[in-house]
């Protein structure tokens, strides 16, 4: 009997965090994370560690320097609570990633009381 053939897929899991999404200074809000395996980024996902209020906090996503607006999601501060989950979904191709590029992911600091954020990017390997 013959198999189909299917390649299998694998998702590489890259967590960060932000320490500070409120902060208007780069070193505190926003993180750099390093790509170890080509392929495409198909879901972003940040988590709060607490409310956030006045405003809601845009984040960003870069690839050695390039915008991924596909990638952009909000934190907003309406009903915001600890544990509070933002994410993103991609389409196939709208996010490509290779070994060695490196990811930004930054807070436009829009909101206030400190709050880090926990950041999940999932890579589906080519």
């Amino acid at each position: 009997m013959a198999y189909p053939n299917k390649v299998p897929t694998f998702d590489k899991y890259y967590t960060a965090l932000i320490t500070d999404i409120s902060s208007s200074t780069v070193a505190i809000n926003s993180v750099q994370i390093p790509i170890w395996a080509s392929g495409q980024v198909v879901h972003v996902a940040t988590c709060i560690s607490t409310a956030i209020t006045t405003g809601d906090a845009t984040i960003t996503v870069s690839r050695n320097g390039t915008a991924i607006t596909a990638a952009a999601l909000t934190i907003a501060n309406s009903s915001s609570a600890a544990g509070d989950i933002d994410s993103v979904d991609l389409a196939d191709g709208a996010f490509t990633v290779k070994k060695g590029d490196n990811i930004l992911i930054a807070s436009d600091g829009g909101s206030t009381v400190v709050s880090s954020a926990g950041v999940l990017l999932v890579v589906r390997e080519n």
